[in-house]
């Protein structure tokens, strides 16, 4: 009985894998092609920045439709996207980033560098769901869900993104960073007197 143990183990395992692959294999595809499926039987309703949508844990799709200027030929190209909620830029029927105002994750790269032979006009879905990335407390994370919130959409903007003020700027804050550790080690080793929250903070 012992001896055929492993070979079952295996097979056991085997099944429930292919069968697990299948499942959600199934089920990725079918996402992928949800903006096909549904296409026709959406109700599209105009919004502009400033407008709210919701309520708590209500998921809208945008539709936003970009022509790219002639003059950003060789530019990096990005859509600028900050709203509240947990949001994903579609392409192409495929999810392709995440957008969220938490995480500093508020630009989609269109292109690295536009070309003119690439369509300078093209269509992005972002997917907003109405909801925190940890939740939908009122207050706190561990707080009920305040079912009657309303969600704002900030600004949906095409940019030129400037590469080289971006890494001057994650430089300058990298440099902060090093000062106010450099003070936090010398005020440890050479001040006598009890340190003020706000440096143990790092503020």
């Amino acid at each position: 009985m012992l001896r055929w143990a492993p070979k079952f183990i295996v097979r056991l395992i085997r099944n429930r894998i292919v069968s697990f692959l299948k499942h959600w294999g199934d089920w990725l595809y079918c996402m992928s092609s949800l903006l096909q499926a549904f296409r026709g039987h959406l109700l599209l309703v105009s919004l502009s920045s400033g407008d709210s949508f919701g309520p708590t844990w209500w998921t809208y799709w945008f539709k936003v439709e970009l022509s790219i200027p002639r003059e950003w030929v060789g530019k990096e190209v990005h859509l600028l996207w900050e709203s509240d909620g947990e949001g994903m830029a579609w392409r192409d029927a495929q999810p392709v980033q995440g957008l969220t105002k938490e995480g500093e994750k508020n630009s989609y790269i269109l292109t690295d560098s536009l070309r003119d032979a690439e369509p300078h006009s093209l269509i992005v879905y972002v997917e907003v769901a109405c909801n925190g990335l940890f939740g939908a407390g009122k207050s706190s994370l561990i707080a009920s869900s305040d079912s009657d919130k309303k969600f704002t959409l900030h600004k949906a903007e095409l940019v030129v993104f400037s590469r080289d003020v971006h890494e001057l700027l994650v430089d300058f804050e990298i440099l902060v960073d090093m000062a106010k550790v450099n003070t936090l080690v010398l005020c440890l080793f050479y001040s006598p007197a009890p340190l003020p929250p706000s440096l143990l903070l790092f503020s």
